[in-house]
């Protein structure tokens, strides 16, 4: 019973000390999700368990915070042809509230995980700043103030979802950080994730469905 014991106690220390290595904010991994994503390969999913561990503990201040993300759509609705190729193709309005009080900037992730070719990021937007009510509203009207983005295909990131076939899921992810990223336009996704990790106070998104007309 005791050797049981003894090596269940070896195998939960081990276990921390794995999460504490791979969450580290010197690492460069980041949980975006429930995908661990290594900086220099994005690609690179780890295990799901870490991430679900690594929530659990990190964002445990932040449990009671729910950011609520308000737009032209519903959860897991269709897209307003309007913002997409076969309308005008303009970025749908978000409004952010009930940010976390220590929240000082605001990241966007938008991508698509239907693509044929693997995900394809949409719009990556870092450094966007807050209101004077403590909320955030992201338009593409204010994009040329704010610092933009790269895609996976290493070109600018074009919103307009246009699928060839099919329905396909929009994810639009937007974190609360707490202090402004040091960072440059054309930035890389990896590399946002690499100034993002340690920083993030707070997560919420909504996704979007869209099938051409």
């Amino acid at each position: 019973m005791k050797k049981r014991l003894r090596l269940a106690l070896i195998i939960i220390c081990v276990l921390v000390l794995m999460g504490l290595r791979i969450f580290s904010p010197e690492d460069s991994w980041i949980c975006d999700g429930d995908a661990l994503v290594q900086h220099g390969n994005p690609g690179s999913d780890g295990s799901g368990f870490f991430c679900s561990w690594w929530k659990r503990y990190s964002f445990l201040s932040a449990q009671n915070i729910s950011m609520n993300i308000f737009t032209d759509f519903v959860d897991n609705g269709n897209i307003p042809s309007l913002y997409t190729c076969d309308g005008e193709g303009r970025f749908p309005t978000l409004k952010i509230e009930d940010l976390p009080t220590n929240t000082k900037t605001l990241v966007l992730v938008v991508d698509d995980p239907d693509a044929s070719s693997g995900p394809r990021d949409h719009l990556l937007l870092a450094n966007i700043p807050l209101t004077q009510d403590f909320s955030a509203v992201i338009s593409q009207d204010s994009f040329d103030q704010w610092i933009l983005w790269q895609n996976s295909r290493w070109e600018q990131a074009r919103w307009a979802p246009c699928p060839p076939s099919g329905t396909h899921r929009y994810v639009f992810k937007v974190y609360a950080i707490s202090e402004s990223l040091e960072i440059s336009s054309w930035f890389s996704k990896e590399r946002l994730y690499e100034l993002m990790s340690g920083k993030i106070n707070a997560r919420s998104q909504i996704v979007g469905l869209y099938k051409r007309q």
